[in-house]
């Protein structure tokens, strides 16, 4: 589980911060966002939609006119590579207790 909220907070930190997401991106007025509240063994939870989108994740230092080039990279971040996400749901804060 804690893999997973790792994963889903990575991925919308790239999908919200990154030049590399190949669609437009509009600014969203607050009152625009999607939200929901779920219920999980007594405790609600505020959801918020994230649109999904495709992005380039790693990095390389090989060439610099490639995508994602960082003079910095190290080999673990290699190689580069598309990712694609779908519409999903995900905590508005995060969860730190399980239920």
């Amino acid at each position: 589980m804690k893999k997973i909220f790792i994963l889903l907070l990575v991925v919308v930190s790239v999908l919200s911060g990154t030049s590399a997401v190949n669609r437009s991106r509009k600014k969203v007025k607050a009152s625009r966002l999607k939200y929901k509240t779920v219920l999980v063994k007594g405790v609600s939870f505020k959801m918020v939609w994230v649109e999904g989108g495709s992005f380039y994740m790693g990095a390389q230092k090989k060439n610099k006119k490639g995508i994602n080039y960082d003079k910095y990279a190290v080999e673990e971040e290699s190689p580069v590579h598309r990712v694609s996400l779908p519409d999903f749901w995900i905590g508005q804060t995060e969860v730190t207790q399980a239920l």
